[in-house]
C-alpha cells in the first residue's frame, strides 16, 4: 500500500504558498493576494498546515458521500423499476408520474411506504433518475 497524497491543483498551490509564508518569504497579506483569499483565511490555512501537515490542506469532505444524497437502496430500487420493459420508453418525469399510481417509496428507509403526503419524497424518484440519466 502506497502513501500517496492526492491533492487538487488548487490545494497544491495553497501548499506552496503556505510553505513560503512559513519560511518568511511572504507575508500573510501577500499570500492572500496570490491565492485570492483573505488574510484571515491564510491564517486558518497556516493553522491547519501546522496541525496536520500537507494532509491538513486537503478538503475534509474528499471521499465522503453527500449529506443531500439519496440512500443507495432507493437508487437501486428506482433503477430496477426504471429498466423494466414497460417503462423503457419513459423519461424521468413521466416515469416518476407513473410510479405515483403503482409503486411506493419511503425516502427514509429507501423502500416501502406511501406516496400520500410525501410530495418531496415522491419527486425524489424523478430526481434520482434525472441525476443518474445525466451522467
Amino acid at each position: 500500500m502506497s502513501n500517496n497524497l492526492v491533492m487538487s491543483q488548487k490545494e497544491r498551490d495553497h501548499l506552496s504558498v503556505i510553505k513560503e509564508v512559513i519560511k518568511g518569504h511572504l507575508s500573510a497579506s501577500e499570500a492572500g493576494k496570490l491565492l485570492e483569499l483573505s488574510r484571515r483565511h491564510v491564517f486558518r490555512l497556516l493553522r491547519r498546515y501546522r496541525e496536520g501537515g500537507d494532509l491538513g490542506l486537503i478538503h475534509r469532505l474528499r471521499g465522503k458521500g453527500s449529506n443531500r444524497g439519496y440512500p443507495k437502496r432507493l437508487k437501486s430500487r428506482v433503477l430496477e423499476l426504471y429498466w423494466r420493459p414497460e417503462f423503457r420508453d419513459y423519461g424521468p418525469t413521466l416515469f416518476a408520474e407513473a410510479r405515483t399510481d403503482e409503486e411506493s417509496f419511503d425516502h427514509g428507509s429507501g423502500l416501502g411506504g406511501s406516496w400520500e403526503g410525501q410530495g418531496r419524497h415522491a419527486r425524489a424518484c424523478g430526481r434520482v433518475l434525472s441525476c443518474i440519466s445525466s451522467c
